[in-house]
This record gives C-alpha cells, sequence and structure tokens, in this order.
C-alpha cells in the first residue's frame, strides 16, 4: 500500500499536477510499480476512451523511457472475451519468463 506522499511523488515524476480525478491512482500506481522491481505490471482499464486511455497512455510512454519493467495494458468492454484475455496474460507471463532466463 503507498502513502499519499509515496502517490503524489510518483504523479509528479511522470506528470507533475494531476488533472483527473483518479490521474493519482492510475498514473502513481503505475509509476510506483514500474520502478519497484516487480516482475511485470499489467494496466487494467475500462473502455479505450475517455481519460482512463489518456493515463493508461502516460503508464505505458514511462514503460517505454524507464525499460526496465515489462508492462501490458488490457482494455475491458461488454464484448471482450475471456479466451482472448486468457491468452494474453498468458503470453504476458511467458515473455517474462523468458526475460528471467
Amino acid at each position: 500500500m503507498l502513502t499519499a506522499e509515496e502517490l503524489q511523488s510518483a504523479t509528479d515524476r511522470v506528470v507533475g499536477r494531476a488533472y483527473w480525478t483518479y490521474e493519482e491512482e492510475v498514473v502513481g500506481v503505475g509509476e510506483h510499480y514500474l520502478r519497484s522491481g516487480a516482475d511485470g505490471v499489467i494496466g487494467i482499464m475500462v473502455f479505450g476512451c475517455g481519460p482512463d486511455s489518456v493515463m493508461m497512455d502516460m503508464v505505458k510512454r514511462q514503460a517505454a523511457r524507464l525499460r526496465a519493467t515489462p508492462f501490458m495494458s488490457i482494455t475491458l468492454e461488454e464484448h471482450t472475451a475471456e479466451a482472448g484475455i486468457v491468452t494474453r496474460l498468458e503470453a504476458f507471463l511467458d515473455m517474462i519468463d523468458r526475460k528471467e532466463k
């Protein structure tokens, strides 16, 4: 669990002042875990439009800049097939396993 200060600090490193209500949670937590030494980070958002897509793109760009932790985003909607998500998760875990070997 992140403290409010850790969350604010992580958000500041990526965007400075947060604009959207949950930007601090999405971008700040993404930034924190990208730098934490985690094996991988998965960002989940609902629909590919609106503020969520912009915030997830910020995290995705930060992951590309840092080049340390694999990052994958998953977009869910009412038509999302479970099999497709399972396949993507399995592929992501396989990639992490190959990276560690």
